[in-house]
């Protein structure tokens, strides 16, 4: 099995990417990898020094075939991504993928090299992630992997077939968003999906991740996950680029426990009951939530002309 070449993200965070990459080099399969550091450039003068010691740390490791790749002008995570991606995807069939605030486990090589052979000929999986949702799995459950609708950027590889062609400019958003059906189907992975990726479309937020979900929606694709996390993600503390709509706390509280040994099955299967618990991790708690969600998907059905009337009368009640 020939090993995935591997993309780290890097911006100004010395102190994670440490961690990050030590967790990283305890995996045995990172000196027969390709290593590719990519490190974005400042956005002001004051990141300038910060950014200079990380690029000053990652060139001092110890690794047969690192590359560095960097950039003098900020490009932003979510250009670093995709560019950095299909960079390494021109070249390579396959790649994983891991930011500077992530933490993974021994085996994390392992299992996603092992998973990217494995089901490369399977079409409805885009995506394998070494993070895994914390949710309560049934005791009779007796596969280590899980299929779900809902991408994990939080360690994560692809294949060359599945990332080429991906629609990352949204050409095919408003077939989509004129179609309540389609946005209800949506909503029903996750209901904050959709609000998501109009935010997207209408330049508040700036995320790769989001398209690259919407992908396996419109293919009714899969991300492959194992039943327990390999990754944690450390840059819950307010100094990344991006949080997540998933409760810190519950992310927080998971640790990289011992799970080796993790057998993947001819057929992974898709299980309804862990999705809508996935979906119950990202879904609004409250009446309120959930008004506010139902506001939203009203609106994003009307094309969006009132979306920012639904935010402000969702955010009166909250006052209320």
């Amino acid at each position: 099995m020939e090993y995935a070449p591997i993309a780290v993200f890097a911006y100004r965070r010395l102190g994670h990417l440490r961690q990050a990459l030590d967790a990283l080099f305890k995996n045995p399969e990172i000196k027969r990898s390709k290593l590719f550091i990519f490190s974005d450039g400042p956005k002001n003068e004051k990141q300038v020094d910060e950014i200079g010691l990380v690029r000053a740390y990652v060139s001092c490791l110890d690794h047969p075939e690192l590359k560095i790749i960097s950039s003098e002008r900020n490009k932003g995570l979510s250009n670093s991504i995709i560019s950095g991606v299909s960079s390494i995807l021109s070249k390579h069939e396959t790649v994983i993928v891991v930011e500077d605030d992530l933490v993974v486990a021994p085996n994390f090589l392992d299992f996603m090299n092992r998973s990217l052979d494995r089901y490369a000929p399977n079409k409805s999986i885009l995506s394998v992630s070494g993070f895994s949702y914390p949710v309560a799995y049934p005791k009779d459950f007796s596969q280590d992997v899980i299929l779900t609708q809902r991408f994990s950027a939080w360690g994560w590889g692809t294949w060359k077939s599945a990332w080429d062609n991906t629609d990352w400019e949204m050409k095919n958003y408003q077939s989509y968003a004129r179609s309540w059906r389609q946005i209800s189907k949506f909503s029903k992975i996750s209901p904050d999906l959709p609000w998501m990726l109009h935010q997207q479309i209408s330049g508040q937020i700036d995320s790769w991740a989001i398209r690259w979900l919407f992908k396996h929606f419109v293919k009714d694709a899969f991300c492959l996950m194992p039943t327990r996390t390999l990754v944690k993600n450390i840059g819950l503390d307010g100094s990344g680029t991006h949080g997540d709509s998933l409760t810190e706390d519950s992310m927080l509280r998971q640790d990289l426990k011992p799970f080796m040994n993790i057998e993947l099955p001819d057929f992974p299967i898709f299980d309804r009951m862990i999705a809508e618990h996935i979906r119950k991790l990202h879904a609004p708690e409250s009446f309120i939530g959930k008004a506010k969600s139902f506001l939203k998907r009203l609106f994003l059905r009307k094309g969006g002309k009132s979306l920012v009337f639904a935010e402000k009368f969702s955010n009166s009640i909250r006052k209320r």
